[in-house]
């Protein structure tokens, strides 16, 4: 299960994506899945957020009960 978290400058949250379930082996998910892990640019009341940096946590939740975290950081520029 994949869960992924986008934080303002300020570390605010702004927008959860997921959690999403993937099959074993299908790393990219599909179509079906593809709305689940895609960031429109807005935050969680569906405004669009202004332009700025944004910090990414993507959690990832094993079967067995394992954690795996990854960072990044992504930027908004209309």
């Amino acid at each position: 299960v994949v869960t992924i978290r986008i934080y303002d400058f300020a570390c605010q949250l702004v927008r959860v994506l997921g959690p999403t379930a993937y099959g074993a082996g299908n790393l990219f998910g599909d179509n079906a899945t593809l709305a689940s892990r895609t960031w429109n640019g807005t935050n969680g009341r569906g405004q669009v957020v202004m332009n700025g940096a944004y910090f990414v946590i993507a959690e990832i939740r094993y079967n067995d009960g394992s954690v795996e975290t990854a960072t990044g950081r992504i930027a908004v520029v209309k």
